[in-house]
């Protein structure tokens, strides 16, 4: 459960008020970007928003269900999600939804961000084993690991004030061993989920054995419980999910005259090692000037901070508080060094530099707690040297990105004939987030590469500080 450093006052405030955002898609007099695209899929429920959301589903296989009734569990979901709006920004879904089987034991089945179309996604739940590998219930094992191995960021959650959480169970709601606290410890799961601003939909299903009492039914409302057979029930919940999750935000008061303005905290990280050709280094910062360029057409709010590393990482610029100074801040990255001095890209601790230095909340002098949304550009190669320590490399940016900070990385051609591939996808949250799409950086792509990233961040709303919410009294 991916959520920005404002505290859990102000992530329950919004996200329990239903305003639920992304930035410059809806109707508050604010123009769609010309990178959003509609899903075109007929059928689907009314709304000129879209669904912004990150789902889990987890479907009950144990033995006291029959295989007919979790096929049709299966149905029920695909029913769901054909009435759903799954629209895209930059090959980006609005929707993302993952899934896992649970009787004796958990079973994975995908990850939210393996799934990258609707199409895709009936493929995956059609390829689900619904075989039931015993005859336990193990409801609150299943619902414990859910906050661990699925809703963190390098699986796919993303932010919950733009997406928030949503499991959907599919359960007879029999928790075996039907132990009173193995029963307290399913409602115990349940009202965690609650309390963390994360919504739970529960779908009834037959049980062909003598029911015993309710687990979960107790603890949720009557409009967060459906009934399997109820020929309606699909339909009632992608209506419950339209109106509860829409990408769109009425105009706060507090917020003034803010809404619509974008915010990010951006570090552009140059790898200057001697792993690619000088000419490379030259282009990222042609990519990095043009991004400033369009960010300032944007009307963003921004901060920028730029890094070189070979065997050490070196700071060029931090962020500063000054007003924005577009053609200060290309001019400082014009006048950066990229010679090589030596032979050696640490990426990782490039990695380590960025995330205890430029977005540490304990340095409140470069970082300003929840007001601008955090990114890393990385211009490199994909190969840490010594090669050994890729896997270090991996690991500091998982640390980055579990802070919730967007890694972005403009891939460069490396002139040892290597393939820097197992990197480049392992630092990012998903491929969306690798540019150019194909191939590496060259003076022919550079204007589509920069206006990639910087759309991107187009769609990063300011979060409103505690005090301007009126959360906190300030002095």
């Amino acid at each position: 459960m991916v959520a920005f450093n404002s505290g859990n006052a102000f992530s329950h405030f919004w996200t329990m008020s239903g305003l639920l955002i992304l930035c410059g898609l809806f109707n508050l007099g604010i123009a769609q970007p010309s990178f959003f695209k509609p899903d075109e899929s007929e059928g689907l429920l009314p709304t000129n928003r879209g669904v912004c959301m990150d789902a889990m589903l987890v479907f009950d296989t144990s033995c006291s269900i029959t295989m007919a009734t979790r096929r049709q569990a299966i149905e029920f979901s695909k029913k769901v999600m054909s009435l759903i709006p799954m629209a895209t920004i930059m090959g980006t879904s609005f929707v993302f939804c993952g899934a896992v089987t649970f009787d004796s034991e958990l079973r994975h089945e995908f990850y939210m961000n393996s799934v990258k179309s609707k199409e895709q996604l009936f493929i995956n739940l059609d390829n689900i084993n619904v075989t039931s590998n015993g005859c336990k219930s193990k409801t609150y094992k299943a619902l414990k690991w859910l906050p661990k191995q699925y809703f963190t960021r390098s699986r796919g959650d993303r932010d919950d004030f733009l997406f928030p959480d949503l499991v959907i169970i599919f359960t007879d709601d029999r928790t075996i061993p039907g132990s009173l606290g193995r029963i307290k410890q399913t409602r115990d799961q349940v009202e965690d989920f609650i309390e963390n601003d994360t919504k739970v939909f529960l779908v009834l299903e037959p049980n062909s054995r003598e029911r015993d009492p309710y687990t979960i039914v107790d603890v949720l409302d009557d409009d967060s419980i459906f009934e399997l057979d109820d020929p309606d029930a699909p339909r009632r919940m992608a209506e419950k999910m339209v109106s509860s999750y829409p990408c769109g935000l009425p105009r706060p008061p507090v917020l003034n005259d803010d809404v619509g303005r974008g915010c990010v905290d951006l570090v552009f990280a140059f790898d200057i090692g001697c792993s690619h050709l000088p000419e490379l280094s030259k282009l990222s910062k042609d990519v990095a000037t043009k991004i400033i360029t369009e960010l300032s057409s944007f009307s963003m709010d921004y901060r920028i901070a730029a890094v070189t590393f070979a065997a050490r990482p070196k700071d060029e610029f931090v962020f500063q508080f000054d007003p924005i100074d577009a053609e200060k801040i290309n001019e400082n990255l014009r006048k950066i060094d990229t010679s090589s001095p030596v032979c050696r890209s640490a990426t990782h601790r490039m990695l380590q530099h960025v995330r205890n230095t430029h977005f540490s909340d304990i340095n409140e002098i470069n970082y300003r707690k929840a007001v601008n949304q955090k990114a890393l550009v990385i211009f490199y190669d994909g190969l840490t040297s010594p090669a050994r320590a890729y896997e270090r490399t991996i690991r500091e940016a998982q640390e980055l990105l579990n802070q919730d900070v967007d890694i972005f990385v403009v891939k460069l051609d490396n002139n040892r004939n290597k393939d820097g591939s197992i990197e480049f996808k392992n630092i990012v949250a998903g491929e969306e987030y690798l540019f150019p799409r194909n191939g590496f950086l060259d003076s022919g792509n550079v204007e589509e590469v920069a206006q990639g990233i910087a759309e991107r961040f187009g769609g990063y709303i300011c979060k409103p500080s505690e005090e301007e919410l009126g959360l906190v009294v300030p002095g």
